[in-house]
């Protein structure tokens, strides 16, 4: 006679890895520069006029123009905190928006 365990493992902790940000060392250059441009397109206040990525030995390198709704939007610190990156080089005109 045999007899099986059953193991529940909670949902979330099934999915817990899956939904971690990718961890920047192990991403190609287009895929930073594609979740770099992602995260500020989504982020609410910020509105992306140009952009272009640069990854750079320990982060990353922004350059372009964006407007912000709330004067002191620090761009970098969304990057870094969104993506777990250690660097980020905000080279970026950010103008306020009226």
């Amino acid at each position: 006679m045999s007899h099986r365990s059953h193991i529940a493992v909670p949902e979330a902790f099934e999915c817990e890895e899956a939904l971690a940000a990718p961890r920047f060392s192990l991403l190609p250059a287009h895929r930073v520069e594609a979740e770099v441009t992602r995260t500020l397109r989504e982020t609410p206040g910020v509105h992306v006029q140009s952009l272009s990525v640069h990854r750079t030995d320990d982060g990353v390198c922004l350059h372009g123009v964006v407007e912000v709704d709330e004067p002191g939007t620090d761009l970098g610190m969304i990057v870094r905190h969104a993506l777990s990156i250690d660097q980020v080089v905000n080279r970026m005109i950010i103008k306020q928006r009226h």
